[in-house]
């Protein structure tokens, strides 16, 4: 009877370990097999080596070699050179993930095996971000041999162009997903080359000065079953863009932080779209024209959101505020950096299901919108026996009673975050045996805070200046 061998797969992580350590782990678990020779490591099919910084072009031969299952591959932060992309190129045959991210010592040499071996021809998967050394050549190389893919991942690339775009996805005809953050220099003609005759349902879009409302026009009309818009600090990207994006009908993440130049006005546009029902995730931080208006909008038009951030939206009110608490499933809110008191907090008590609530920087916020009075019973009896995270961070005006409060009202809290809280004493916060997670410091909050450990609004050197010409007429 001849024996039986395993079938079962199985993942080994070898990240950031000290030089020789990932050879010594990974010859370990691939080592001698019972009669000797090399061992069988063919099941294994999830291998993550990213910041080995010693690893080698031979060793990854080794591995690719003689892992023949091998699906998922990340050589993210290393020192990986042109060998390696050889050797994929002749042993990735199954391989449908690969991360290259950060790797800088491969060229477009080694990106040419890829273009006429027959390996990495499965891949569905690639992340190349921060590779600022492959010209457009090597992204041509790229679309020629990995032309199956499907999610394609090139964040924090300042040498990124629209030829580059051009000569890698004029290949990909099954691209579904797509992130750009923090390339700066592609522009709309980048974004229509990648959106054009594609299904895309993910756009991930940031730090751009040139993407503008011709790209949400282009992306309304070229991906009708898109779900995921993450387009942030892209200060082109107005009201008429927003209006355009109106018309899709299954939009169920939507992140527009820091696009400064959106009011409520287009805030509305979208809400009176099909896809505002289906919202589960909304991000206006710092989009700091909207107001009350488009707050009530949303709570009219999305039932089923989940989590909702509104940082630094300094035109809000406890009123508009307020009416949050009509969301039904709302389960995080992030309102750092707004203007929310005690009323703002008393009406969010119609919230049942918050279970993560930040209010950073949030200076007007007292120990009395955090106990049980007339004005904020409905928010301690309804929300603060969900919440399990709270940061208040900045709150400068709060003191120990806060604790009692907390204790009382917040039965499933495990977070508490509590930095540049200067009115909170260390004896108070040492007898806190409620959460499991504690972050504190009793500091003055930072300059960009804007105000100083009293609440007092600080005064820039020109202001400053101008009162004190005041005080002399």
């Amino acid at each position: 009877m001849s024996n039986s061998k395993s079938t079962a797969s199985f993942a080994l992580k070898v990240s950031a370990w000290p030089t020789g350590s990932a050879h010594w782990v990974l010859g370990s678990a691939m080592g001698a097999g019972p009669h000797g020779g090399k061992g069988d490591c063919r099941n294994l099919q999830d291998l993550n080596l990213t910041q080995c910084r010693s690893l080698t072009d031979e060793f990854v031969s080794m591995v690719l070699e003689m892992c023949t299952s091998l699906l998922y591959l990340n050589l993210s932060y290393t020192a990986i050179s042109d060998g390696t992309l050889r050797s994929l190129s002749k042993f990735g045959l199954n391989l449908q993930f690969l991360s290259l991210a950060y790797s800088k010592k491969f060229t477009n040499k080694g990106l040419n095996y890829l273009a006429t071996g027959k390996g990495c021809h499965k891949l569905v998967y690639l992340d190349i971000s921060g590779c600022t050394q492959i010209s457009v050549r090597g992204f041509k190389s790229f679309g020629v041999g990995c032309n199956e893919i499907q999610h394609l991942l090139i964040n924090d690339m300042a040498t990124l162009t629209n030829s580059c775009i051009t000569a890698m996805v004029t290949y990909y005809h099954n691209l579904t997903t797509i992130s750009l953050l923090a390339s700066p220099h592609i522009s709309d003609a980048a974004i229509k080359t990648l959106v054009q005759g594609r299904r895309i349902v993910k756009v991930k879009i940031e730090g751009n000065q040139h993407i503008s409302d011709a790209s949400f026009k282009v992306i309304s009309k070229s991906c009708p079953n898109l779900n995921h818009i993450y387009v942030s600090d892209c200060p082109r990207i107005t009201d008429n863009g927003l209006k355009c994006l109106s018309i899709l009908k299954n939009v169920s993440v939507l992140n527009l932080s820091d696009c400064i130049s959106l009011t409520d006005l287009g805030i509305r546009s979208f809400m009176d779209g099909p896809s505002a029902s289906k919202l589960r995730e909304l991000s206006l931080s710092n989009c700091i024209y909207i107001t009350d208006l488009s707050l009530l909008k949303i709570v009219q038009r999305c039932l089923s959101l989940l989590h909702l951030r509104l940082r630094y939206c300094g035109r809000l009110t406890d009123s508009g505020i307020e009416w949050l608490g009509n969301l039904p499933t709302l389960i995080t809110m992030d309102l750092t950096g707004t203007n929310i008191q005690e009323q703002g907090l008393g009406g969010l008590g119609h919230s049942t299901k918050i279970q993560e609530f930040i209010l950073a920087e949030c200076s007007g916020v007292t120990d009395v919108g955090l106990q049980i009075t007339d004005l904020s019973i409905q928010y301690l009896a309804g929300v603060c026996h969900y919440i399990y995270s709270l940061d208040i961070s900045g709150c400068v005006s709060l003191t120990d009673s806060i604790f009692k409060f907390l204790k009382r009202g917040c039965k499933k809290l495990q977070i508490l975050k509590m930095l540049y809280c200067s009115n909170i004493t260390k004896e108070a916060v040492k007898a806190v045996t409620n959460v499991q997670y504690l972050e504190y410091n009793d500091e003055n909050p930072p300059m960009w805070f804007g105000y100083d450990n009293k609440g007092n609004e600080l005064v820039t050197t020109k202001q400053e200046d101008e009162k004190t010409k005041k005080l002399d007429r």
